[in-house]
C-alpha cells in the first residue's frame, strides 16, 4: 500500500495522523481520542481523522457510490 500524504499539516496534527493510522479498529481510534484531555485537541483530532479518510477516498479515485459506502461503513463499523 502507497503512503498517505496529507498536504499542510501541523507537527503535532502528523503526530495525531501516525497515531491514528496504527489503530485496527474505529472503538481504537474513539478511545485514543476520548483520552485527549482538551475539547479543543480531541476536536484536532477528529478532523485529522477525517483528512484521512477523505485522502484514502480521493487516492482511490473511488466513482461508484456502492463502493464508497462499503469503505465508509468498514471505516466507521456500520
Amino acid at each position: 500500500m502507497e503512503d498517505l500524504i496529507i498536504e499542510g499539516l501541523s507537527a503535532r496534527q502528523r503526530k495525531i495522523a501516525d497515531r491514528l493510522w496504527k489503530f485496527d479498529t474505529t472503538d481504537e481510534i474513539d478511545a485514543f481520542i476520548s483520552k485527549i484531555p482538551t475539547r479543543r485537541g480531541r476536536i484536532e483530532a477528529r478532523v485529522v481523522q477525517h483528512m484521512m479518510i477523505a485522502a484514502v477516498l480521493d487516492r482511490d479515485e473511488l466513482t461508484d457510490l456502492d463502493e464508497a459506502n462499503h469503505y465508509l461503513q468498514a471505516i466507521f463499523g456500520r
